[in-house]
């Protein structure tokens, strides 16, 4: 949370967007109000089979946490 040990405020999160195994873009990511929860909106328009690569990253020391998720538009 902003403020915080981890302060939201100074941490980069953002998701990467894969689609098909092709990038198509970065979505930046805000504190979503709740410890440890960050959103954002991506309004998908095609089909196909989407990875997602989220990463939170903080400047100050380097600590960096990176996870992955896919799932399937039809």
């Amino acid at each position: 949370m902003p403020g915080g040990m981890w302060d939201a405020s100074k941490i980069e999160v953002a998701a990467q967007l894969k689609r098909n195994g092709k990038r198509v873009g970065v979505l930046p990511m805000q504190y979503a109000g709740t410890p440890n929860q960050f959103t954002g909106t991506w309004n998908i328009k095609e089909a196909g089979l989407y990875e997602t690569i989220v990463y939170a990253y903080d400047a100050s020391n380097g600590n960096t946490g990176v996870d992955r998720g896919t799932f399937r538009v039809k």
